[in-house]
């Protein structure tokens, strides 16, 4: 990552952080007021996690760097038709989930910069009196509504709306991306096991036969490509997690909040806010499904390579093989995926979050 990007990540962090703050104050000025206060919190929440993320990233960028090169390094040294399918497959996995970020991310800043535009044309058309409205509200120390300064500041907190879905398309595409070609590479391992006898030993040694000295010499030694294929990928996802557990924790605890306010204002808006927050919940969602089927993918490929290596036609190999089976077989019971503290990034943590959500939402609406 050379200076300029360094420093334009700066910037933009910065940005972020002043965005963030500034809605912060704006909600506790306004704390008496639930829908002002809830207003505020919002977006300053998610901006405030998508500046925390970058942070995180910048400071373990070479570490990122470092991930990405070894996945690439795999991906171009791929030969077999069957291995560069999966591979093809899994990038296309990431491109449609990435896409889904972009949309729901993209037409939630959209919402948020349009509505006040919106009215102002209806008012305009209607020739009835209207009232300067931010994109989002915050506390500035100056008076915003007044020119030059409410065109610039309806522009800045605009592009830090806009700045917040392209961080968050970055960051959690990253994400599922490298996740993703993670669960490529064991599908792969698996690939090889399945396929092994098939491509490797001629088919006399079909039926109940059992293999040669020469046949099993060669299984012997694929298998160990195998063994250490997998033992440095299972590295690999470690090393990835790692780097993530920040991000992933962050977002799993602020997700159930997130959620919670959003459909709070859903509960509290009327007219064209609904639809925005709305959008807002679906952009929401959307991140924490992103973040929970990228640890399932793993945990899911990972674990398959066990069910490979039991169905190999161990009972025609000799003791070698079948020691390097068992081997496989109990790294692959050791379930490879995104752990960080309290709980497993995966599927069944996705649907716990959105049943609390639901409840929390049901009890505040009692009180409201």
């Amino acid at each position: 990552m050379n200076a300029w990007c360094i420093t334009h990540a700066t910037i933009n962090l910065i940005i972020l952080s002043v965005a963030t703050v500034t809605e912060i104050i704006y909600g506790v000025i306004n704390f008496r007021d639930l829908a002002q206060a809830v207003d505020g919190f919002c977006p300053a929440s998610s901006k405030f996690v998508a500046a925390a993320k970058i942070l995180f990233l910048l400071m373990r960028r070479r570490r990122v760097q470092k991930c990405l090169d070894t996945l690439l390094n795999l991906y171009l040294s791929e030969s077999d038709e069957k291995n560069i399918a999966i591979n093809v497959r899994v990038s296309q996995y990431s491109r449609y989930i990435t896409s889904c970020l972009v949309v729901f991310t993209n037409a939630t800043a959209s919402t948020y910069f349009a509505i006040p535009i919106v009215k102002f044309l209806w008012a305009y058309s209607t020739a009835t009196e209207y009232i300067k409205q931010l994109p989002y509200t915050s506390a500035l120390p100056y008076d915003p509504y007044k020119s030059p300064m409410y065109e610039m500041t309806y522009i800045f907190l605009g592009y830090s709306g806009y700045l917040t879905c392209f961080s968050i398309v970055g960051l959690d595409g990253l994400f599922i991306g490298l996740c993703l070609y993670i669960s490529g590479q064991f599908e792969i391992i698996q690939s090889d096991i399945n396929n092994l006898v098939d491509r490797e030993i001629a088919s006399s040694a079909s039926g109940t036969e059992e293999f040669t000295k020469e046949q099993n010499d060669l299984i012997y030694r694929h298998l160990r490509s195998c063994v250490r294929r997998q033992i440095d990928t299972i590295k690999l996802c470690e090393d990835m997690v790692d780097i993530f557990k920040p991000n992933v924790l962050l977002h799993f605890i602020s997700a159930a909040i997130v959620l919670c306010l959003s459909s709070i204002n859903i509960i509290l808006s009327s007219g064209l806010n609904v639809f925005l927050y709305i959008n807002y919940d679906a952009a929401v969602i959307t991140q924490l499904f992103v973040y929970s089927i990228g640890g399932s993918f793993i945990s899911t490929a990972s674990s398959k390579i066990c069910e490979s290596a039991y169905f190999f036609e161990w009972y025609k190999s000799n003791e070698d093989v079948r020691r390097l089976l068992i081997m496989v077989m109990m790294r692959a019971q050791r379930e490879s995926g995104v752990f960080v503290p309290f709980f497993q990034s995966c599927l069944p943590t996705f649907a716990k979050i959105m049943k609390t959500t639901g409840s929390y939402v049901a009890f505040l609406h009692t009180f409201l």
